[in-house]
């Protein structure tokens, strides 16, 4: 298991990806182990103003009967990146740029498709229409499981525990389900 104690979800504004990533990083965590003991947020870049949540963002986590942890966009701090102990995952290569540009001697800075292994950035689908964001929340959701795969070991080994588990959503059930060909 990768050893941090915070994670902090990136994105522009802090009114659609971080919070959807948060928000799915959150379940898949209460799925795996409720005792787990790190600690998520999301933030923005440029927050002028609490801004409420992306209506489709909010509806995508709705229909997939994810908790949504604050009303407002939050802007990051200092006191957000402080720490070797603190994972930075940013949506964009421009967003984890500017992160690094406006705190320069920060630690653990990715993008979550870089942490997570895969290719590409995760763009959010600004004025589609739902499809269009169900597809950018399937992205999300497999990133932020290959994500959690790395921080926790989940089959990373063949000599794993039998209690490691691997994880999927049940679309219509709102419930975290075990399945090891979800995330693949």
């Amino acid at each position: 298991m990768l050893d941090f104690q915070r994670i902090v979800f990136i994105c522009m504004d802090n009114t659609s990806g971080s919070i959807m990533a948060e928000s799915i990083f959150n379940s898949v965590m209460e799925q795996l182990d409720p005792s787990q003991q790190i600690g998520v947020c999301s933030r923005g870049l440029v927050v002028l103003f609490p801004e409420p949540l992306n209506p489709g963002v909010a509806q995508v986590l709705s229909e997939n009967h994810l908790k949504i942890s604050k009303e407002h966009s939050e802007e990051i701090t200092a006191r957000d990146v402080a720490g070797g102990e603190t994972l930075l995952l940013c949506m964009t290569d421009r967003e984890k740029k500017m992160t690094k540009e406006r705190f320069p001697t920060v630690l653990n800075l990715y993008t979550l498709s870089e942490f997570a292994g895969e290719q590409g950035e995760m763009r959010m689908p600004f004025g589609n229409d739902m499809e269009a964001y169900g597809e950018a929340f399937e992205r999300m959701d497999m990133l932020v499981k290959l994500t959690v795969q790395r921080l926790v070991g989940t089959g990373q080994s063949e000599e794993a525990d039998e209690t490691d588990k691997e994880f999927k959503f049940g679309k219509t059930e709102g419930k975290a389900e075990i399945n090891n060909d979800s995330i693949r």
